[in-house]
């Protein structure tokens, strides 16, 4: 951990332990870095490192603690909202900056943490909070920035102002059957391209949830899995029901699952079959 987060180590130090503490997160993992080589592993978290560091310039260290996660990084921020919203669209962009962008998927959310000291006795942090971060994150499509209900109300922009920041995509359903509310979140330059209607004629896109109708047989979802699988291993199986469940036609849900194949011989190759797969039908839900 680089000089720059364990500064942030000293707010968080001064928290009464174990006390209920309501900040946002912002949760954001590398998308198929376990399955790298070990040496791009270790380039690839650095280089995340580098520009998390860059993206948080400019917010107060004493307010923020980045805590690692594996393959991404939380962090978590005692400041409004709308500073954590600033950091992850920066960080966003960065991303995708420089010679080589990282493919990686961040979430935003507002809720209770607590701080508790780790197996080293430094600050770390449990609770719902970050665990439905980290539900946000996972629903996220490689490069996108998704955010919580609880969050977009914590920003405290008027519904107007929502409409051209915050894209309401429906419930989202986490592996446990908990439904968060997800809205997809616009940069600047996205959000001044939109439409500019009033809120309540902004189109929104619903989202079914697992368990409604199934166009596709369930031989036809099975092989698909099984493809999956066979590519990534068996994380496919829930990749699948996340993927599905978002209503995606037939095109748009393989070019999705295919993002999630490192290899691109593999990715290619999966591309083909499932097409040929899927191509005959809509998907609806799994």
């Amino acid at each position: 951990m680089n000089s720059t987060f364990a500064q942030a180590e000293a707010s968080f130090l001064m928290v009464e332990p174990r006390r209920p503490l309501a900040c946002s997160i912002l949760f954001v993992d590398l998308v198929g870095a376990s399955l790298r080589p070990d040496d791009e592993q270790v380039r690839d978290k650095q280089a995340l490192n580098a520009r998390i560091a860059l993206a948080l310039r400019g917010t107060p260290a004493p307010a923020r603690l980045a805590l690692d996660a594996g393959d991404g990084v939380a962090i978590c921020f005692a400041l409004p909202a709308q500073a954590a919203l600033r950091v992850a669209l920066g960080l966003q962009r960065l991303l995708c900056d420089g010679a080589r962008p990282l493919q990686a998927r961040i979430g935003l959310h507002f809720g209770p943490v607590r701080v508790v000291p780790d197996v080293n006795e430094r600050p770390n942090v449990v609770g719902d909070g970050i665990n439905v971060a980290r539900r946000i994150m996972d629903f996220a499509q490689p490069g996108q920035l998704l955010a919580s209900d609880e969050f977009r109300l914590a920003t405290g922009v008027s519904d107007q102002e929502a409409a051209h920041t915050f894209r309401f995509l429906g419930p989202f359903a986490d592996k446990h059957g908990r439904l968060h509310q997800v809205h997809a979140v616009r940069s600047a330059a996205k959000a001044a391209a939109a439409p500019r209607s009033t809120a309540s004629s902004v189109h929104v896109p619903v989202r079914r949830i697992l368990g409604a109708s199934r166009p596709l047989s369930r031989d036809q979802l099975a092989r698909l899995e099984n493809m999956l699988c066979q590519r990534i291993g068996p994380i496919g199986q829930l990749v699948l029901r996340q993927q599905v469940a978002q209503g995606l036609d037939s095109e748009d849900l393989v070019e999705a699952l295919a993002l999630e194949i490192s290899m691109r011989p593999q990715r290619d190759a999966f591309r083909r079959e499932a097409l040929t797969e899927l191509m005959p039908a809509p998907i609806s839900a799994y």
